[in-house]
């Protein structure tokens, strides 16, 4: 092989290369943004107490909910404490806190949710594979 023939062979190789990389960033980038959107309206919802929207990040959707308990809860806040991204980019453990007002009894308290996030590659989303916060009845 000539010195030509081996650099034309090298700048192929190389450039097959680059767009294998660009195209694995790409589809990173992709599941990154999509996890931010889904993380983003997951914490709205609950903040603004839509809890069925929330609900509908969630990938079994066999929990039911007391929608008769939780009029009267008012998400305050929600601050994601710590997450966790798996090796493999497809799951994410993450620790929210989140401070409500229960309306009934006028009392503010915070609990520490722990969410586990799965993606799905065929439907490009994220969903929610644990339960929805379990906001505690306040006894009066």
């Amino acid at each position: 092989m000539s010195k030509q023939d081996y650099t034309s062979v090298m700048h192929k190789s190389l450039s097959i290369f680059l767009i294998c990389l660009l195209l694995v960033a790409c589809a990173s980038e992709k599941r990154n943004m999509g996890l931010k959107n889904s993380l983003d309206l997951y914490d709205s919802s609950l903040r603004w107490g839509e809890f069925s929207k929330a609900k509908k990040l969630q990938k079994d959707q066999d929990e039911v909910l007391d929608y008769n308990f939780l009029k009267d809860i008012k998400v305050t806040s929600v601050e994601e404490k710590e997450r966790n991204i798996s090796d493999d980019g497809l799951q994410v453990d993450r620790v929210v806190e989140i401070r409500y007002y229960d309306r009934r009894v006028g009392i503010e308290k915070t609990i520490f949710d722990k969410e586990i996030w799965l993606y799905d590659p065929e439907r490009e989303l994220w969903g929610l594979d644990s339960e929805l916060p379990d906001f505690e009845e306040i006894q009066e």
